[in-house]
């Protein structure tokens, strides 16, 4: 025990770049094998903290990657000292790094809970694979020059850079092709990409819905009643585009009873989702029938008179691309340009664009204008919260539809509530602020004033969920 605590010294000495101690009278083979475990303890803590208000669920990857990224350790300093024919500092060398990484680690979990506090976790993540890999050459460089691998300066970094290259790709973002996780969780705020997605059982003949989703496109616009002259009418699209969760879904299917119910809008909804138990029910929602449908509206709608609603939620990603899901099919994201595109095709720039999802915010550029209203979950480089198994509404959906709109009829207005609501929770479960963002056209305010005016609100409408919110 003091041979493992005089090499776990060895490793803080180094991480601070001053050459071990006593390094003659450690054991270093058995300590090795034995700091595996410790490096990984304190990722499972570490990750633990990020999750402490998410259901989670432990993954043996994170488990499998940082035993891979240890074995790499290990082969990348068999390799080098082999070529400077000094095989005895191997497993010196080794288990020298491997407790080198331990601060370096705890160090990573201490800045990020700093960044949490501060509101700065963006950046954090930004900057922090580029510092630590830069550490770790620099350590592994130390670690050379201590061991008088190679007395020429430059090829020992060279050499400590090719070890960075060979044990740190499933670690940080510069170098990384895989970054281990020891928890999963169903939230997208903390949702990774390499998370396992259990793929649901199939329901229904794939290649049936595929084919059908033209004429079920016709049959949902036909239904759909024309407009009034001389009164301005709300037309309002609602796209669900993750069939994997229920949330997406129940978010649209209340905002047909809302819009149909309390704003006047009933015969004038169209629902495109992505699920397994509505194929018959909806057509799909993708890229190819949000163009349709925003078509066959504005052939319906009078598009220098009334008002579209276009309402938006799925996942979202950093390079602002909404999920578009339903296994087994397999279909292209939503990006901003898609959107904007079918607007532009469809002459339509009268419209109220709700986009609720992760990065969400990068989806106003593509479609502000003079007289559009675009509302977004998030900013564009920030996650958004409520979605996965224990919510039957995101964060922003409960907020702005089920909350703010029952207590007032004004778009705008209600996007302050529910902005004001959604900062509360978030600053309650210590999350990091998604800030919602809004853009409103100096010419929309009019039409939206004129058609408030003109409206008729019903009675507040009941959510039917049930889960907690």
């Amino acid at each position: 025990m003091k041979e493992l605590l005089k090499t776990l010294l060895a490793g803080f000495q180094l991480s601070v770049f001053r050459a071990p101690r006593a390094i003659k009278a450690l054991r270093p083979s058995l300590h090795f094998w034995l700091l595996i475990p410790f490096g990984i303890l304190l990722s499972l803590l570490q990750q633990w903290l990020q999750l402490l208000n998410y259901p989670y669920q432990i993954s043996h990857y994170g488990l499998l990657s940082d035993c891979l990224a240890a074995l790499l350790l290990l082969f990348a300093f068999t390799a080098l000292f082999n070529l400077y024919k000094k095989p005895v500092w191997i497993y010196s060398a080794a288990a020298l790094a491997l407790a080198a990484q331990l601060p370096m680690l705890f160090c990573w979990l201490t800045f990020e809970y700093l960044a949490a506090h501060f509101g700065q976790v963006h950046l954090f993540r930004l900057a922090s694979p580029w510092l630590f890999s830069a550490w770790w050459w620099l350590v592994l460089w130390r670690l050379l020059h201590f061991l008088q691998i190679d007395r020429m300066a430059a090829r020992a970094a060279v050499a400590s850079l090719a070890v960075v290259c060979a044990t740190y790709w499933p670690y940080f973002g510069p170098l990384s092709l895989n970054m281990p996780r020891y928890v999963e969780v169903d939230q997208r705020g903390l949702y990774s990409e390499e998370q396992t997605v259990a793929e649901p059982a199939v329901s229904f003949d794939p290649e049936a819905v595929m084919y059908a989703q033209r004429s079920m496109l016709e049959r949902e616009l036909n239904t759909l009643a024309p407009q009034t002259p001389g009164v301005i009418d709300l037309y309002v699209i609602a796209l669900a585009g993750d069939g994997s969760e229920d949330t997406f879904l129940n978010e649209v299917r209340y905002s047909k009873q809302l819009f149909s119910q309390r704003f006047g809008a009933r015969k004038r909804v169209l629902i495109l989702a992505n699920h397994a138990t509505t194929t018959a029910e909806f057509p799909l929602a993708n890229g190819t029938n949000l163009r349709a449908a925003i078509k066959g509206v504005a052939q319906r709608m009078d598009t220098q008179e009334d008002l579209l609603l276009l309402f938006v939620t799925s996942h979202g990603s950093e390079t602002h691309e909404l999920a578009v899901d339903l296994y087994p099919l397999a279909m292209n994201p939503i990006r901003p340009a898609t959107i904007a595109d079918a607007l532009a095709r469809a002459n339509i720039t009268r419209h109220v664009s709700i986009v609720s999802a992760c990065y969400s915010g990068g989806f106003i550029d593509a479609l502000k204008s003079e007289t559009s209203v675009v509302m977004t979950a998030a900013r564009a480089d920030r996650t958004s919260f409520g979605c996965g198994g224990d919510f039957d509404m995101t964060y922003f959906g409960r907020a702005y539809l089920q909350e703010a709109l029952n207590q007032t009829t004004d778009l705008l207005k209600a996007f302050e509530l529910a902005e004001r609501a959604i900062r509360k929770r978030e600053r309650k479960n210590d999350f990091e602020a998604s800030e919602p963002q809004i853009h409103i056209g100096a010419k929309a305010l009019d039409d939206l004033n004129r058609w408030k005016r003109e409206l008729t609100p019903g009675e507040p409408v009941p959510f039917f969920g049930k889960k907690r919110q």
